[in-house]
C-alpha cells in the first residue's frame, strides 16, 4: 500500500491507488472502532489522531458547531492540505475561534482531528450542560458558538439554511411533535386515553390479560340486557358487604355501569396489564389484580357515605396493575392529545409513565375529597386502595425474596426516542 504522505498534495487518487485508512500525520494504518451509536471512528495508534464522518460527528458532538465548521470548509477555496486518510484528496484546514483545528475532506465527508482534537471538540448541548463531553473531557466553561461575522458571506447563508433545518427538526422531536404511527391510537386519543409511545415488545402473547378482558366484556355485555337487575344482585353494596359470603367483593369487578365505563377500563387493562403479566407471571398477576380489586372495594365500603349505592367496575384492580407498572417501568413514554382532535386543534404531549401516574394519583386525591363529601359517584377511594396494593405488591415482589433469584428480567416495553 503506498504511503499517503508521499502523494502530491491536493490531488485525488484513483480508488485503486488511494491509500485508504492511513494517518495523514505519521503514516500509520488507522484502526477502526465502533462508537456508542454504532458508527465507525478511525484512530491512529501512532500519534492519536482521529478520523470521523461528518454525519456521525454531528451525533457525537455539538451539531451546530459541526455545521459551522463544515460550511466554513465548503466556503474555503480548494486547498493543498494534507491528503484525506480515506480518499487521498486534499483536505481543507479550518480553525474557528476557540474550536480545535480540524481538516475536512469535502469530497468524502471525512473530518480529521490531530491528537486530542476530537476529545476537545465540544459535545452536544445536553452533554455540555452536564459539564462532560461525549469523549469524557470537560470542555472549558466559555465554549460558545463561533460568531457568524467570522465566517465568509457564503458560509453565513449556508449556516442560516442549516439552522432553519435544525429548528424544524427539533420541533418535530419535541414532546408532541411526533404523532403515533398506528391508526387506532388516534381513536383512543379522541376519548382522552393515553397511548404508549412505541411498539409493544413481548416474549409471548398476554393470554391471561386477553382472557380477563374477554370474560369481563362478555359478563358486562350480557348484564347490560337488564343492567339494574344484575347490578342489584351482584354489585357491591357497602351496607350489605356480607352478601353471598362476601362474594360481591369479586363479582362487582366484572360488571360495568355502561359501555364507555367498560371500554375505558378494558383499555387500561390492555395498556398496562400485558407487561405486568409477563413480568411477574400469571399466578402473581391474577393475585395482584384481584387483591387490588378486593382491597379497593373494601376501602370504598369503609369510607363512602352512600351506604346503599352499589359499586361496580374493574378499576380498583386495574389501579393496582397501573401502580405496579409505574414502579417497574417508570421511564416508558405515554402520549396524550392536548386540545381537540375533533376540532383539528391539538398537540401530542409525551410524558413518562411515572409522570402520568403522579398526575393520576393527584387527581384521585381530589376525587376522594369530593366522594367523601358526597359530591361524586366515582369511587376514587377504590382507585386509591387498589393503587396502594399495587405499590406494596411491587415492593414485596422486588425486595422480599432475600437470597433468591428474582425473575425480573422481563422484556421492557418499547418506547419512542
Amino acid at each position: 500500500m503506498p504511503d499517503a504522505t508521499n502523494r502530491p498534495a491536493g490531488t485525488v487518487a484513483h480508488p485503486s491507488q488511494a491509500a485508504a485508512d492511513v494517518c495523514p500525520s505519521c503514516g500509520h494504518t488507522l484502526e477502526e472502532r465502533r462508537s456508542e451509536t454504532h458508527g465507525v471512528i478511525w484512530t491512529c495508534p501512532g500519534c492519536g489522531g482521529t478520523a470521523i464522518g461528518v454525519g456521525l460527528l454531528k451525533q457525537l458532538r455539538d451539531p451546530g458547531l459541526v455545521t459551522q465548521v463544515w460550511v466554513a470548509a465548503e466556503s474555503t477555496p480548494p486547498g493543498r492540505g494534507r491528503p484525506c486518510p480515506m480518499c487521498g484528496g486534499g483536505m481543507r484546514d479550518v480553525t474557528l475561534g476557540a474550536l480545535p483545528r480540524v481538516e475536512i475532506c469535502t469530497l468524502c465527508g471525512i473530518v480529521w482531528f490531530d491528537p486530542k482534537g476530537y476529545e476537545a471538540f465540544p459535545a452536544t448541548g445536553a452533554a455540555r450542560a452536564g459539564g462532560v463531553s461525549a469523549g469524557g473531557v470537560s470542555p472549558p466553561e466559555d465554549w460558545a458558538s463561533v460568531p457568524d461575522a467570522a465566517l465568509p458571506a457564503g458560509a453565513r447563508v449556508l449556516l442560516a439554511t442549516e439552522r432553519s433545518n435544525a429548528i424544524a427538526g427539533q420541533a418535530r422531536q419535541q414532546p408532541g411533535g411526533d404523532p403515533p404511527d398506528e391508526w387506532w391510537k388516534y381513536i383512543a386519543a379522541l376519548f382522552g386515553m393515553p397511548v404508549r409511545d412505541g411498539e409493544e415488545q413481548l416474549d409471548r402473547p398476554p393470554w391471561t390479560t386477553w382472557g380477563l378482558v374477554a370474560f369481563t366484556c362478555a359478563v358486562s355485555l350480557l348484564a347490560m340486557t337488564n343492567l339494574d337487575h344484575w347490578i342489584a344482585l351482584f354489585g357491591f353494596i357497602p351496607a350489605q358487604a356480607q352478601r353471598y359470603g362476601g362474594l360481591t367483593f369479586l363479582t362487582s369487578f366484572f360488571l360495568h355501569a355502561g359501555l364507555f365505563h367498560l371500554v375505558s377500563n378494558m383499555y387500561f387493562l390492555l395498556l398496562f396489564g400485558d407487561n405486568v403479566e409477563e413480568t411477574i407471571g400469571v399466578p402473581r398477576y391474577l393475585l395482584l389484580t384481584f387483591m387490588s380489586a378486593v382491597v379497593g372495594t373494601a376501602v370504598h365500603g369503609t369510607f363512602d357515605p352512600h351506604r346503599t349505592a352499589p359499586l361496580v367496575g374493574a378499576s380498583g384492580g386495574i389501579a393496582g396493575i397501573m401502580a405496579f407498572y409505574a414502579c417497574q417501568f417508570p421511564g416508558i413514554k405515554l402520549k396524550f392529545v392536548f386540545g381537540s382532535l375533533w376540532l383539528g386543534v391539538y398537540r401530542w404531549i409525551t410524558v413518562p409513565t411515572w409522570g402520568f401516574f403522579a398526575f393520576w394519583i393527584t387527581m384521585q386525591g381530589f376525587g376522594v375529597v369530593a366522594q367523601v363529601a358526597g359530591l361524586s359517584n366515582i369511587s376514587s377511594l377504590g382507585h386509591m386502595g387498589g393503587a396502594a396494593i399495587g405499590a406494596l405488591f411491587y415492593l414485596e415482589w422486588r425486595f422480599a425474596a432475600q437470597g433468591g433469584v428474582r425473575s425480573d428480567a422481563a422484556k421492557v416495553p418499547a418506547s419512542g426516542p
